[in-house]
């Protein structure tokens, strides 16, 4: 199994991990206010009672009473988050409530690791021994390891030792 391989089954994994403790996240809203029509929909901005991180863009269900709408995470401020909906909804929401998939970094990092598989600069073979997973090669005998400076100069033994 390639590098890029093993890393994806251990994030399936954290994935499955988080899933059976409950992904979803809910998050209470209040005094929600109607900021702007943007070409990317209707910006609407609440308050929330602690600072919760995410990233932004990130996908999210929003609900008011028994509606659901589909919603992104424009931004989080100190105690506000800034969310954008396809639909305009009323100028003024008192409640709502957000449902964030928190495993969404994980598989977001799945997909930026599935395109380094096939990028061509990425170097597979450097990556690998990185981690330890190709044994390093010798011509003869101990492998010694040969450290190169700046200036692509190789370094005397004692500056090789102090490495």
């Amino acid at each position: 199994m390639s590098l890029v391989e093993n890393f994806v089954t251990a994030i399936n994994d954290e994935i499955k991990a988080i899933e059976k403790r409950g992904a979803t996240k809910n998050i209470v809203l209040k005094n929600g206010e109607f900021i702007e029509k943007t070409q990317q929909g209707y910006i609407y901005q609440f308050e929330i009672d602690k600072r919760f991180p995410f990233i932004d863009d990130t996908p999210a269900e929003l609900v008011i009473g028994n509606k659901s709408y589909k919603a992104i995470l424009v931004q989080a401020k100190e105690f506000s988050i800034i969310i954008s909906l396809k639909e305009e909804l009323r100028e003024n929401i008192p409640v709502a409530y957000i449902k964030i998939d928190t495993t969404i970094i994980w598989k977001k990092l799945i997909e930026a690791l599935v395109s380094l598989d096939s990028n061509s600069q990425f170097n597979k073979i450097l990556a690998e021994k990185a981690f330890n997973l190709t044994p390093p090669v010798c011509s003869q005998g101990k492998c010694v390891t040969s450290f190169i400076d700046s200036d692509g100069k190789f370094l005397n033994p004692n500056q090789n030792k102090a490495v």
